[in-house]
């Protein structure tokens, strides 16, 4: 289950001093879920502020913090956080490239070029690959069905008239 914040209140609140954030990310990293939860809350509610002091702590060996802060780049939906969710494609852990799939799909087509930058920075990674693949895949197959949602039924609602286009009124493009 991901725990969404109102869309407003991420950018509401400025951000906090360097030790704030330190303890914050420490109770992220705890095994106390509801501290965790309680970060979690807190890092969201600063928005882009914190990005890259989050993406910095993906260094970490500690695999909840990671899988942690993954979830907060992947629930802002913010273009700031595509360089944080690529880099955790290459996770070792499969829970974490997945999240980080999850987030890029959810950006949708401002992840494409960032990601095909770095597929030809890294082509020897399998996970980078694969997880590449799955975004690709997935948005090829949203824009697919946005694209006959938003015609099929236009189309059959209303009879084409003389400004549509004559590809769009079902007439073959001249060559």
């Amino acid at each position: 289950m991901t725990t969404r914040l109102p869309a407003d209140e991420h950018h509401s609140h400025p951000a906090h001093s360097r030790e704030t954030l330190h303890t914050m990310v420490l109770d992220l990293a705890g095994k106390d879920v509801w501290c965790r939860e309680k970060a979690r809350h807190f890092f969201f509610r600063q928005g882009t502020a914190v990005v890259q002091y989050l993406i910095e702590r993906l260094e970490t060996e500690n695999p909840i913090l990671r899988w942690e802060i993954v979830r907060i780049l992947a629930d802002l939906r913010e273009t700031s956080t595509i360089p944080g969710l690529i880099a955790s494609l290459e996770d070792t852990n499969d829970n974490i490239r997945w999240l980080a799939t999850e987030g890029l799909i959810r950006l949708g087509p401002p992840v494409v070029l960032p990601l095909l930058e770095t597929l030809a920075a890294s082509p020897g990674s399998t996970e980078l690959r694969e997880g590449a693949y799955q975004v690709f895949l997935t948005l090829y197959k949203h824009q697919r069905a946005s694209r006959n949602i938003l015609t099929r039924p236009a189309l059959k609602s209303a009879p084409p008239s003389e400004q549509t286009p004559g590809m769009v009124r079902g007439n073959p493009p001249l060559r």
